[in-house]
C-alpha cells in the first residue's frame, strides 16, 4: 500500500473524533504516504496530529478557482486507497472521490456512494460515531488504539496564558466553553451556564472557574455570558495550539456536546458535557473521565437545569 488519500470534509470535532481511526491507518501502515484533504478548519488540528506525509486544505467558502486547481492535481495523481470518512453525505467527498485514480475507493453507505466507491459501509444511524470508526477499521484490518491520546506538550505555554489572563493556576482548574452552536437546541442556555457558574464559585471556593472563549465567540453570544460574571475570568483561545495548551492545565472541562468536547477526548482531558439525548447516544466520548447530564428529548437539552449539572459536578469532586 503505497498511497493513501484520506478526505474529511467536515467539522473541527468530527474530526477530533476519526484521530482514533486515523491513527490506526498510519499504525497499519508505517511506510505508506498518506495524504490528508479537508478544509481550512481543520488544517491546525490535522498537522498538529502529525499523522499524514501531505496535507491539502479547502478554503472554507467556496472558491472555484482553488477548488478547480485541487481537482485537477488530484486527477493526475494514483492512489492505492481512498477514504472518506464523512458518515454523511457530501457533495465536495463525493466528487473528490470520483474524479481521483485510486484501485480502492471506501465509505460509509450515503447518497451515491455505491456509483462511486469501490466499498460501502452500512451502519445503523444510531450507532455511536466512535462504534461507526472501529467497525470501519475492522472492515479494513486497521491496528485500531481504543486508547490512543494526542500527547502534544504545552503545559507551560498553556500556564502562560492562564497566568495572563489572571488565573490562579494553583487552584484546581475548571474550564467552561458555552460557546457557538448552529443547532440552537443542542446548545444549552446562556442564561443556566450565567446561573451555574455563579452557583459553583460560590459553593466550591477552593476552585478556579473560569471561560474558554475564540475572539469570534467573544464578540458574539459568549460576550453576554462575560459582563454577566461576578468575576469576569475567560481565557481567549486564538488558536489550536492555544486551546490544547489551556485543556492540558485544566482539571476538568463544562461544556456543551461540541468541537471542544471531542478535543479534549482525544487528550485525555475528564469532562462534564450538556447533551440532548442525540448528542448523549451519538457523541458522547466513551470512558469513565467523560460524564454525561443529558435531556430525554432527542432535539433538545434545554430543560436541563443548572443545579443538575451542579450535582454530577459534586459527584466528581
Amino acid at each position: 500500500m503505497n498511497n493513501i488519500l484520506i478526505i474529511w470534509i467536515g467539522r473541527l470535532g468530527d474530526f477530533a473524533v476519526s484521530l482514533r481511526f486515523l491513527n490506526a491507518v498510519r499504525k497499519t501502515y508505517p511506510e505508506s504516504k498518506i495524504t490528508f484533504i479537508g478544509t481550512k478548519k481543520n488544517r491546525e488540528l490535522a498537522e498538529i496530529s502529525s499523522l499524514f506525509d501531505s496535507i491539502i486544505f479547502l478554503p472554507n467558502i467556496i472558491n472555484f478557482f482553488v477548488y478547480l486547481k485541487v481537482i485537477i492535481s488530484l486527477y493526475f495523481k494514483k492512489y492505492d486507497l481512498l477514504i472518506d470518512l464523512n458518515p454523511s453525505y457530501s457533495r465536495t467527498s463525493n466528487l473528490i472521490a470520483n474524479i481521483t485514480h485510486s484501485k480502492r475507493k471506501v465509505s460509509f453507505t450515503k447518497k451515491l456512494s455505491e456509483k462511486i466507491f469501490t466499498d460501502t459501509i452500512t451502519l445503523n444511524e444510531t450507532i455511536p460515531t466512535r462504534e461507526k470508526y472501529r467497525q470501519l477499521a475492522r472492515y479494513l484490518n486497521l491496528d485500531y488504539d481504543v486508547i490512543y491520546i494526542l500527547k502534544i506538550d504545552l503545559h507551560n505555554y498553556g500556564q502562560e496564558l492562564l497566568i495572563k489572563r489572571k488565573i490562579d493556576i494553583n487552584k484546581k482548574l475548571i474550564a467552561i466553553f458555552a460557546g457557538n452552536f448552529n443547532k440552537v437546541g443542542h446548545k444549552w442556555p446562556d442564561e443556566k451556564f450565567i446561573e451555574l457558574t455563579k452557583k459553583l464559585r460560590t459553593k466550591y471556593t477552593d476552585f478556579e472557574f473560569f471561560y474558554i472563549a475564540s475572539i469570534h465567540e467573544l464578540k458574539a453570544n459568549i460576550d453576554g455570558i462575560i459582563s454577566k460574571l461576578p468575576l469576569q475570568k475567560f481565557v481567549i483561545s486564538s488558536s489550536i495550539k492555544d486551546l490544547i495548551s489551556i485543556l492540558e492545565n485544566t482539571n476538568l472541562l463544562i461544556t456543551n456536546n461540541t468541537g471542544i468536547l471531542h478535543i479534549a477526548d482525544i487528550l485525555d482531558i475528564p469532562t462534564l458535557s450538556i447533551n440532548t439525548k442525540y448528542s448523549h447516544t451519538i457523541w458522547l466520548p466513551e470512558g469513565e473521565k467523560h460524564t454525561s447530564v443529558y435531556s430525554q428529548n432527542w432535539k433538545s437539552c434545554h430543560d436541563i437545569s443548572a443545579d443538575e449539572v451542579i450535582k454530577k459536578f459534586s459527584e466528581l469532586f
